[in-house]
């Protein structure tokens, strides 16, 4: 899992990563504190850490079979998304439409 910087939300860098066959996940979003079960309790604050974080954190692929042609993989493409920073959107335009002609795309095993 990766922290974002506060420049670059987690939804547009798993679309980025995602236009390059990268699978990413989402935990702990959103925060418990907007759980059905959780709903009808008293909050004790408005959770200004949690919701950033909710924005911000991105899990990245794991498991057992990565070579190190994968690890390079997703560390070049994630080194890419935080270089655009910004214009990220713009570069996910981009990038998807060269996305379909890449071949052995990482996928998320698990």
């Amino acid at each position: 899992m990766v922290r974002l910087p506060d420049r670059l939300r987690a939804e547009t860098a798993a679309e980025y990563l995602a236009s390059r066959g990268i699978g990413t996940r989402r935990w702990y979003c959103p925060g418990i504190y907007a759980h059905p079960a959780f709903l009808a309790l008293t909050q004790a604050d408005d959770h200004v850490v949690v919701k950033h974080l909710d924005q911000h954190l991105l899990g990245l692929p794991f498991h057992l079979q990565m070579t190190d042609g994968d690890i390079g993989r997703v560390t070049a493409a994630l080194q890419s998304i935080l270089a655009l920073g910004g214009r990220a959107r713009s570069g996910l335009a981009k990038a998807t439409r060269s996305a379909g002609a890449r071949a052995g795309h990482l996928r998320v095993v698990g």
